[in-house]
């Protein structure tokens, strides 16, 4: 293995480095995204059946997945649906 870098010159070395950097960035998102894994399953079913729930209670969920990007779409969902019901 050694031998193919050395083969391949110097164009090697910056090549190593931005693989290391890209590993490096997947397994921070790998990470990231393993810790925001929240069970959203039956939250999004209690907010498709939004009749028999109290906006106040979907809204403070709503305000607790804001760390979430799927929390941050039924947010944006949810102030649209207000908006319809109002008219």
């Amino acid at each position: 293995m050694l031998e193919y870098f050395n083969k391949g010159g110097p164009i090697m070395y910056p090549l190593l480095a931005f693989s290391i950097i890209a590993l490096g960035l997947i397994l921070e998102r790998f990470f990231y995204y393993l810790r925001l894994r929240c069970n959203l399953q039956n939250w999004f079913e209690n907010f498709a059946k939004d009749e028999k729930v109290e906006s106040q209670i979907v809204e403070d969920q709503l305000n607790q997945l804001q760390k979430h990007p799927l929390g941050r779409v039924f947010h944006s969902i949810w102030k649209e649906k207000k908006l319809r019901r109002k008219d």
